[in-house]
């Protein structure tokens, strides 16, 4: 009937959701030479909060990042605040074409969101194009979810557990795609 037109529906409650759901779109950036070095400060700086010091890189992370066979994706938030990064390094000739996944961190608020496998994704299909025949990395295997992960992405479980791996504390275990 003409006269009896219904009200618009309400309008949705604020979705606390929504700004994790924007947060979920993780743009992977890769870092180029003369690039800002706020990336690289803010990289170092989640390296040094992540890693227990006998781990961490942050000492020299600058240098690791900016040697010639190293390749540096990370993420940033819609803020400018590092998501999580990875580093991967080339193996130079003679050896083999392939690299090695080196380091890959996420920010505590930003784990189990995607930001990990966006990352993999991106270094993966870096090394991809670039004619890579192997890709190694080493997790502790104790890291279950990291473990996971590799798994998810292709990764098997190569050799022995190597004792000890990360300073004499914890094991790790090497992994080949």
């Amino acid at each position: 009937m003409p006269g009896n037109k219904r009200p618009p529906p309400p309008a949705p409650a604020p979705n606390s959701n929504l700004v994790g759901a924007q947060e979920r779109s993780h743009e992977v950036k890769l870092l180029k030479a003369g690039d800002d070095k706020r990336v690289v400060a803010l990289c170092a700086t989640l390296e040094r909060k992540t890693f227990p010091k006998h781990e961490s890189l942050f000492e020299g992370f600058e240098k690791e990042v900016r040697r010639r066979n190293a390749l540096l994706f990370y993420c940033e938030d819609s803020a400018g605040a590092v998501k999580g990064y990875l580093i991967v390094s080339w193996r130079l000739p003679p050896a083999p074409r392939g690299g090695n996944i080196e380091k890959v961190c996420v920010a505590e608020r930003f784990r189990r969101t995607g930001v990990g496998r966006a990352l993999c994704e991106a270094a993966l299909a870096a090394m991809r194009d670039k004619g890579a025949l192997e890709v190694l990395l080493h997790v502790d295997p104790g890291r279950v979810r990291a473990v996971a992960l590799y798994e998810a992405l292709g990764f098997v479980r190569t050799g022995p557990l190597i004792e000890g791996y990360y300073n004499n504390i914890r094991d790790g275990q090497r992994m080949t795609l």
